[in-house]
């Protein structure tokens, strides 16, 4: 998202006509999944990726016709299919999917281009949830253009158990189709340290989208060059690491390596409403911090230390700061979807299990 972005807002600025297309609806298995988006050039460049390739040059042939006629349109595609029609290639996806494909013109003064740049911004710095809802069919079109941008209005329900989904509904006595999505906060990681192994945590952190801090108490080492990527560096004194408040349901990674700071921040985390609290270091470090803070008094509660992940990260065999950084990322990406990180092969059984698919080996 963060590319779109970047490239939206430069082509805004340089007055620079863009297709935008984005997936309104999947069936299936499909590579991604209902919002996400790519921008497509003229030339032929595309930002971003809705698919594993399968569509990507048809979706250049119908962006051609949208640049021309400035008409956004609903394409299907189903992967499905295996009898000639045009999308049953054998692909083997086993999935269907939806886009939508509008122009986006800023050297015609089109508000849509500045409104759709402030929504997608918007996402990269949210704090708190929101609902947006874009029109895709319009039985008024002069009151609601198909591509209209709104905040979800008060009559819509939405359904809370999905991100994306397709609406349809009435508004001011117009029928509508809407593309609603439900946005949550851009996701937080707080990592305590600025040494050179938590360079590659900010990197993949930032490489995923989310909103990194630093914090240390050490200022020459927050002002490293590598520690600049992060969006936020917050500077504290030696014993002031317990000051730092993370929002909720913030993730964070304690790795100065220095016992009593990590000993002081984990007592601050701990009884907080965080997502995931990562201490690098082995076992029997951990242990030992959370039995002096129970000895000086601190309750931990059966909830404070089930967000707790000492030591941290996936078991992948990682030894570099490089493979550390991506283990710890992985299982607070796992965290946050209510996954497990185990292997996807075995979600339905070892393929040595699959005996109706394999057949008698014997």
């Amino acid at each position: 998202m963060q590319d779109i972005v970047e490239h939206l807002r430069s082509c805004v600025h340089e007055r620079k006509t863009v297709v935008l297309a984005t997936i309104v609806a999947t069936d299936g298995s499909v590579y991604r999944r209902a919002g996400a988006r790519c921008l497509l050039y003229p030339d032929g460049r595309t930002i971003g990726i809705v698919s594993g390739g399968c569509v990507e040059q048809d979706l250049l042939e119908h962006a051609a016709s949208v640049f021309e006629s400035g008409r956004p349109k609903l394409v299907e595609y189903d992967f499905r299919a295996d009898d000639g029609q045009p999308w049953g290639l054998g692909l083997g996806c086993n999935g269907a999917l939806t886009l939508w494909i509008q122009r986006v013109q800023p050297s015609a003064g089109e508000p849509l281009a500045e409104k759709l740049l402030d929504a997608l911004e918007e996402r990269l710095t949210r704090t708190v949830p929101s609902r947006w809802a874009t029109v895709l069919e319009s039985s008024d079109e002069a009151k609601y253009p198909l591509g209209t941008l709104l905040e979800l209005p008060q009559e819509i329900v939405p359904n809370d158990s999905e991100t994306c989904s397709l609406q349809r509904a009435e508004l001011a006595g117009v029928s509508v189709l809407l593309f609603v999505e439900n946005l949550s906060p851009r996701p937080r990681l707080v990592v305590y340290g600025a040494g050179a192994d938590s360079v590659p945590l900010l990197h993949i952190g930032k490489f995923l989208g989310w909103h990194v801090t630093l914090v240390d108490h050490r200022d020459a080492w927050l002002d490293r060059e590598a520690n600049c990527l992060a969006d936020e560096r917050i500077l504290v004194r030696r014993d002031g690491y317990g000051t730092v408040a993370p929002p909720a349901s913030a993730a964070a990674v304690v790795m100065t390596h220095h016992y009593e700071s990590d000993r002081q921040i984990l007592g601050h985390l701990l009884p907080l409403q965080m997502l995931y609290i990562g201490q690098l270091g082995p076992r029997h470090r951990t242990a030992r911090m959370l039995s002096e803070l129970v000895s000086s008094g601190q309750r931990l509660l059966d909830d404070d230390l089930e967000k707790l992940h000492a030591p941290i990260g996936l078991d992948v065999g990682a030894e570099t700061p490089e493979e550390i950084a991506l283990c710890v990322s992985a299982e607070i990406l796992a965290r946050r979807n209510r996954r497990d990180g185990g292997p996807l092969r075995h979600r339905s059984g070892p393929w040595n299990m699959c005996s109706p698919i394999l057949g008698n080996r014997s």
